[in-house]
């Protein structure tokens, strides 16, 4: 992780050293006022509205493994009628396929977004996307291995490709994947994997392929609970710089996805909201895989008590 952290570091302090430096040639040559001191992605960015996406339901597949499907059914109905904007209701597979049924059949025509979980092959995505897409307002969320040790244990076993034609790999099932989501649905999310712990230029790269490819919701996941709230200012936004050039094509937001671990899951997912998240993930009461999540009702009331707009929760 260190080793990591080290890098963003490189890279940030080049790219802020760049853009200072491009900001001063503008002003001298006029294309920039003298007053706009700042540019947008300077700023610290607060959203029109925060999405609130509740996961419990598919975090708790992996909280010990004694919830029951009328747990789940419980919950995400209590979300819904709470006033959650988004659930995501399972994981595309096995049992889980009937809560997707039972969350459509109950909830299909509500206004909230309903989504699922899947793996990144094209059958399990067509899968998910069949079970949803009978619903008002509905989504995918495919996750992909972005982190170098993640990429080796699913596609190199026996350790012997090169690391860059392992990354290539990982782009190309990207774009494949993302597409064939796309042309099921309108509303793609994109998560890599351990994104805290991927080399943080392999992880611009693999974001800027989602969103060419389709995706419109870019989750970070920090899935080890344990990076400190300034690496996750510097993330989001070196992240962010990363893709504006994106934004005149591609319609896309960016989320969080904090594990509590160490405690800083509500830390966190301010500072990604800091810094251009617009969604943020979280479960009822902190209950997920590990040591759990963010709490959603702490990121309700930190975000309320911050001045941040979360509609009509």
């Amino acid at each position: 992780m260190s080793n990591i952290m080290h890098e963003l570091d490189i890279h940030y302090e080049e790219w802020l050293e760049i853009m200072e430096w491009v900001i001063s040639w503008e002003k001298k040559l006029g294309f920039l006022p003298k007053k706009e001191a700042n540019v947008s992605i300077f700023k610290v960015h607060k959203p029109e509205k925060v999405i609130i996406n509740e996961v419990w339901p598919r975090e708790s597949k992996q909280a010990g493994g004694w919830f029951q499907p009328w747990n789940k059914r419980d919950m995400i109905g209590s979300a819904i009628r709470a006033g959650i904007p988004a659930v995501e209701v399972a994981f595309a597979a096995g049992v889980d396929m009937q809560t997707i049924d039972w969350a459509v059949y109950e909830f299909g025509r509500a206004n909230t977004r309903l989504s699922a979980l899947t793996w990144f092959f094209p059958q399990a995505i067509k899968e998910g996307t069949g079970k949803l897409s009978k619903a008002k307002n509905w989504g995918v969320h495919i996750f992909y291995p972005t982190q170098i040790h993640h990429i080796q244990a699913m596609l190199d076993k026996d350790g012997k490709t090169p690391v860059r034609d392992l990354q290539d790999q990982v782009l190309t099932m990207i774009e494949n994947n993302v597409w064939i989501a796309r042309d099921n649905i309108g509303n793609v999310q994109f998560s890599p994997e351990i994104a805290t712990d991927t080399d943080p230029v392999f992880l611009l790269e693999s974001v800027r392929k989602a969103i060419e490819s389709g995706a419109t919701i870019i989750n970070m996941p920090d899935t080890r609970g344990g990076t400190p709230t300034w690496y996750m200012e510097k993330l989001f936004h070196f992240i962010s710089w990363g893709t504006q050039d994106l934004r005149e094509k591609h319609d896309f937001i960016f989320s969080c996805h904090n594990h509590n671990d160490t405690g800083m899951a509500i830390a966190n997912s301010i500072a990604a909201i800091r810094w251009w998240a617009t969604q943020v993930e979280s479960t009822f009461s902190g209950i997920g895989e590990w040591a759990g999540n963010a709490p959603t009702e702490q990121v309700i009331n930190t975000l309320r008590q911050n001045g941040y707009d979360i509609g009509n929760i």
